[in-house]
């Protein structure tokens, strides 16, 4: 059984080749894309948080919906990658921050997490649940896209991992949208006031 990949793992990753997954190329990355992009709604969000941004490809099109991104990874190789993609957008800011551990300050309208809950052992993933209390504003929405097929180097099973992450939220989120293809899943959950 193939290990878990962690921080230094995707930072090698991203070391290596600046697009390890054909994110910006492939056609089911672009799908997923849309079906984010359908899921964040019409509307502009104010405040918007992407975890786990690994080189852009989604950060663009979510700051398009967005008044301001805050876009984070905690792989060094990931955010210099995200940094270029956004260095031409003034209402951008791109940090390194490993995850549940180090978070950005504040609230946020949106949250968009895609391709990183599985990453995360069972109890970091409890403690980022928990922490989305002082990081989600009231009636603000989630937004969750991961695969939910097997595979090796993931540190729990990908299957139902948006079930498991928002039973552990600090409030009660509702699903208001979901996108399903044979390979992944994208959800869109309404904070409860």
């Amino acid at each position: 059984m193939t290990t878990a990949i962690g921080i230094a793992g995707f930072d090698k990753k991203f070391q290596e080749d600046a697009d390890p997954w054909g994110t910006f190329a492939n056609r089911d990355e672009a799908n997923k894309r849309r079906a984010i992009e359908r899921a964040m709604g019409s509307r502009i969000h104010g405040r918007v948080l992407e975890l786990a941004s690994g080189n852009g490809s989604n950060s663009r099109m979510i700051l398009q919906h967005s008044l301001r991104l805050v876009a984070c990874d905690g792989a060094p190789a990931a955010v210099a990658l995200t940094r270029r993609e956004l260095s031409d957008e003034p209402r951008a800011k791109v940090y390194e921050c490993a995850l549940p551990a180090e978070l950005p300050v504040g609230r946020f309208d949106l949250v968009v997490a895609a391709e990183i809950l599985y990453y995360l052992p069972p109890a970091k993933l409890a403690r980022l649940a928990r922490n989305f209390d002082r990081l989600l504003s009231p009636n603000g929405s989630l937004v969750l896209a991961h695969h939910h097929v097997r595979f090796a180097d993931a540190a729990s099973q990908p299957a139902g991992v948006h079930d498991r992450f928002t039973a552990m939220l600090p409030f009660s989120a509702q699903k208001q949208w979901t996108f399903r293809t044979g390979r992944w899943v994208v959800d869109r959950y309404q904070r409860a006031r």
